[in-house]
């Protein structure tokens, strides 16, 4: 009567246990159903946005007076968003280097735990032969106190893992030289970019404020047209005819106005200056033109050694070299070695603490069925890996030929733009001078200054592409002048460190 007692009062502890556990899961389960998308509040993106600002332009030199072309290069190399981008995810690749280092080490793994139970662990023997067969045999009893605490730690070293972490450890040294060919290759790309955006903000900086004086002249000329058109000075027909030239050369001015307006915004984003921020152009007085030699063999051979995309395919192959060897390893038994300490508080164990050792070997069957074909597609993307580089390089060649090329046209194009540019100044001189002895009319002398004006600006602009072109040429043969420190060089020594190391290979391949 008592031991049912004692059992109903055991199982009465269980079920209150069970359902208190199956309270807690419908409790979780309810509150797991109950969340909703919850939006992102007008403070919160507020606050983003400022944090934002605040850190695109942190500790950024100040703009500290004119800004000339390989000033312009510094900022953009200590400063572009774009490039601080791509060294951040080099950093990373790093980083994913030191974790992959790890993977090369045993595991080592410890624990501790305790045990409790409301009744002893006891059992009965049974005699499983002789005359006492089927008869219990021992007392009841134990060897296990309800009380136990439990600790130990284990190294286990499988070489198989080991072989395999090492081949990825390599895998991922090669990925954080892709990662440095890429920065090369968006570092190239900028400065070919501040080179064109500086040159079309320079060579028009001045040409803005000479047009603003010319389109007002222009639009003053205008409103005396049509304040004489209500006097019907002259025939309807000619004044129409007048204000019709008028109006076609403001609409030119303000043409080219519009081309020109952005220049100095685009450079101040590739310098990472916040747009609307002032600052001047420091454009020099002289434009020579930038001599290249036609050696394009040598130009060749220097864009296949140099090239950060043919690069970046060497180590491609590399990595596909290693998955091969990762696929034959993973073909291959594992062996695991195991040491280990363990400790328990039992005291009727005999003993409360003991070392223990073990090794095993485990092959997944499997992988020697598909092992093969896993081979198969690594060999097969070494090939493709080695055709892709080729592909690459026959576009490399195209690049540094076409480049070439456009340098040339570019060159052809400044030379008739500029003559043309001086023709038109002589003939806008001459103009004036008629028009102060009252031989020709204003709108002769305005069309006249409005044509000049067109001749200025493109000669500008094809100074701006032939600078352009000249870049393209660095670009295509990946040519890095880049000093080995850029975070410790203030904006000013970068500058210096950056005009000498071109002029240094602007020599190297002038004619």
């Amino acid at each position: 009567m008592i031991a049912a007692t004692r059992h109903m009062g055991g199982t009465d502890r269980i079920g209150g246990v069970l359902q208190a556990v199956l309270l807690l899961c419908l409790a979780l389960g309810i509150t797991g159903c109950a969340i909703h998308p919850k939006p992102l509040t007008t403070d919160e993106i507020e606050a983003r946005a400022d944090r934002d600002l605040a850190a695109m332009f942190q500790d950024q030199e100040p703009v500290d007076g004119p800004v000339d072309l390989y000033t312009a290069m510094a900022r953009a190399v200590k400063y572009n968003l774009d490039y601080r981008l791509r060294l951040m995810e080099q950093v990373l690749s790093r980083k994913n280097l030191d974790v992959s280092r790890y993977d090369l080490l045993p595991e080592l793994a410890a624990s501790a735990g305790y045990n409790h139970r409301s009744e002893y662990h006891g059992a009965n023997s049974i005699a499983l032969t002789g005359p006492r067969q089927g008869q219990e045999s021992l007392i009841t009893s134990t060897s296990q106190e309800k009380d136990i605490r439990t600790a130990d730690i284990t190294v286990t070293w499988n070489v198989l893992d080991f072989a395999l972490g090492y081949y990825r450890a390599r895998q991922q040294a090669d990925e954080v030289l892709v990662a440095e060919e890429t920065r090369r290759r968006v570092i190239q790309g900028i400065l070919r970019d501040v080179r064109y955006a500086f040159w079309r903000a320079a060579g028009t900086r001045q040409l803005l404020d000479e047009m603003e004086v010319l389109l007002q002249r222009a639009q003053s000329a205008y409103e005396r047209s049509k304040e004489a058109t209500g006097r019907r000075l002259q025939p309807p027909l000619v004044t129409m005819a007048y204000q019709r030239e008028l109006l076609d050369n403001i609409r030119i001015l303000w043409g080219l106005i519009r081309t020109l307006a952005t220049a100095k915004t685009e450079l101040a984003t590739l310098m990472n200056v916040r747009p609307g921020t002032s600052f001047d152009v420091a454009a020099p007085g002289v434009l020579s033109i930038p001599a290249v030699a036609p050696d394009m063999a040598s130009l060749e051979e220097t864009a296949m050694q140099n090239r950060p995309e043919l690069r970046e395919e060497d180590y491609k192959s590399r990595i596909s070299a290693l998955e091969v060897r990762k696929t034959v390893v993973g073909m291959l038994p594992g062996l695991n070695l195991r040491l280990g300490y363990d400790y328990d508080s039992n005291d009727l164990l005999y003993r409360n603490n003991w070392w223990s050792a073990g090794a095993g070997i485990s092959m997944n069957l499997l992988n020697l069925l598909s092992g093969p074909a896993t081979y198969r597609a690594a060999k097969a993307r070494q090939e493709v890996d080695r055709v892709r580089r080729q592909a690459v390089g026959m576009a490399v060649m195209a690049q540094v030929h076409i480049a070439y090329q456009r340098y040339a046209l570019a060159t052809e194009e400044y030379r008739i733009t500029r003559e043309l540019t001086d023709v038109d100044e002589d003939l806008t001189a001459q103009m004036q001078a008629e028009q102060t002895a009252g031989r020709v009319t204003e709108l002769a002398l305005i069309q006249t200054a409005t044509n000049a004006m067109v001749s200025r600006v493109r000669s500008r602009l094809a100074y701006a592409e032939l600078q352009n072109a000249t870049g393209r040429i660095y670009t295509s043969l990946g040519i890095d002048l880049m000093p080995e420190t850029v975070a410790s060089l203030d904006v000013k020594t970068l500058a210096r460190s950056l005009e000498e190391s071109w002029a240094t290979w602007e020599k190297q391949v002038s004619p």
